[in-house]
């Protein structure tokens, strides 16, 4: 490991292998945002209730830290976890990554993504039981009033997607630049560069802002992700999405960009598609049963 684990990742796995929630959440500031399988789950309250269906009720346990990176204030940590959870087609070391935001010792904002370019596991009961908890996926329409106040850094960059310009989306990042697309990590000028190249700009995409979120200096931006990708290839990728999983492929999932500016560029870029609750949809026809 590159740098000492922090004071609040050493409370979870410390709280993981008690199987103590109180201490888990102790480590979490009240406000704090975890991302988890695609789903955003706001404030500590919800936390909780992540927590016991799908961390303490599935007695996850923290197994080894890997190791631990640390760019401009925000961590990158890979974790190896076992539990009692479903581990059909699941690797026997079970990678994952927490791209984490600390502040006071403190869990502000934390991103649990599968690590290499696996895509999420299989959608299962407990993940369905708390997607409920978690922040319903916002709709197509564009907020607006919030895309105005996207920062000049961000807004530059989208441009410059959308302009096909390799030269500056790169320029629109710092040299050491930290980014996750897909669950794969892309780090400095020269890999940002080919990514660009090859599956951004390449691929003519371009990312419509829908509405904007600061959250502890970093900004969340939800889009429309639209140009000329492989949409089989995408419809593979986000297929255990619970949305998906329970409308199909043909439901439109909007895009999350976790971007934070460092020095007049951005320092780290998250890429995830959006996941999460949705309205509970009722039959507003009347139904009649005939007595017998």
């Amino acid at each position: 490991m590159s740098n000492p684990v922090p004071k609040a990742l050493q409370t979870l796995v410390k709280a993981s292998e008690l199987n103590d929630m109180d201490l888990f959440l102790s480590a979490w500031a009240d406000d704090a945002l975890l991302c988890d399988s695609h789903r955003l789950f706001w404030g500590k309250d919800a936390i909780r209730r992540w927590c016991s269906i799908e961390w303490t009720g599935d007695q996850v346990t923290i197994d080894k830290i890997k190791d631990v990176g640390e760019l401009h204030g925000q961590h990158i940590v890979h974790m190896v976890l076992n539990g009692t959870y479903e581990k059909e087609g699941l690797p026997e070391e079970f990678l994952v990554a927490f791209l984490t935001t600390i502040r006071d010792d403190r869990i502000v904002r934390m991103v649990i993504l599968p690590h290499g370019g696996r895509r999420l596991g299989q959608l299962t009961q407990t993940r369905v039981a708390s997607t409920c908890f978690s922040a319903p996926v916002p709709g197509l329409e564009a907020d607006t009033a919030s895309v105005a106040g996207l920062p000049p850094e961000i807004a530059a960059l989208l441009t410059a997607i959308t302009s096909g310009d390799v030269d500056a989306v790169v320029a629109a990042f710092t040299p050491d630049a930290y980014v996750n697309d897909k669950h794969r990590a892309l780090h400095g000028h020269a890999a940002i560069r080919r990514w660009a190249a090859a599956e951004i700009v390449g691929k003519a995409l371009a990312f419509e802002p829908l509405r904007v979120t600061g959250h502890y200096g970093e900004t969340i931006v939800t889009a429309r992700l639209t140009g000329g990708y492989d949409r089989g290839a995408w419809a593979t990728f986000i297929t255990n999405n619970a949305v998906i999983a329970q409308n199909g492929l043909e439901h439109e999932l909007p895009i999350t960009l976790w971007a934070t500016v460092h020095d007049g560029a951005i320092g780290q870029l998250i890429i995830t598609p959006t996941d999460g609750a949705q309205p509970i949809r009722t039959d507003k026809r009347p139904v009649y049963v005939p007595l017998p």
